[in-house]
């Protein structure tokens, strides 16, 4: 099956995705767009949160995180700010994984002391896509 939505060559050069992470996208969009829209409401986007873990979300909680990747305001995920909240979210998740192998090889004497200090440890999506905006 071919899907509609499109990935710009803009967004898959920015975000560096791969196929894999271009079909995650195109599998993942429709099946959170419930009503076939071409975007997500509220509904459907406490639907994809809820995936991803985030099921006892607040709904003051949920409207701070739709305004964060609504960029367009218009209370709905486009595709285009879909793709944008996952890019920002693998470009979180690259980021945490490289400072996880830091954070290994720099404590050499395994007594879980480090000298270098992150002061940018994400640790859940909201705090990626927040970050990332």
């Amino acid at each position: 099956m071919v899907s509609s939505y499109k990935v710009s060559q803009e967004k898959k050069d920015e975000y560096q995705f791969s196929l894999e992470d271009i079909n995650a996208c195109q599998i993942s969009f429709p099946q959170f767009d419930r009503d076939n829209s071409a975007s997500m409401d509220k509904k459907e986007f406490m639907g994809l949160l809820a995936s991803l873990g985030f099921s006892d979300l607040s709904d003051k909680d949920t409207d701070k995180m739709m305004a964060i990747v609504d960029t367009s305001s218009v209370d709905r995920i486009s595709w285009d700010e879909f793709v944008d909240m996952y890019g920002k979210w693998k470009e979180g998740e690259v980021n945490r994984k490289v400072k996880k192998a830091v954070m290994k090889i720099s404590d050499v004497n395994k007594e879980a002391q480090l000298d270098i200090k992150f002061t940018d440890d994400t640790k859940t999506i909201p705090d990626i896509i927040g970050k990332a905006y």
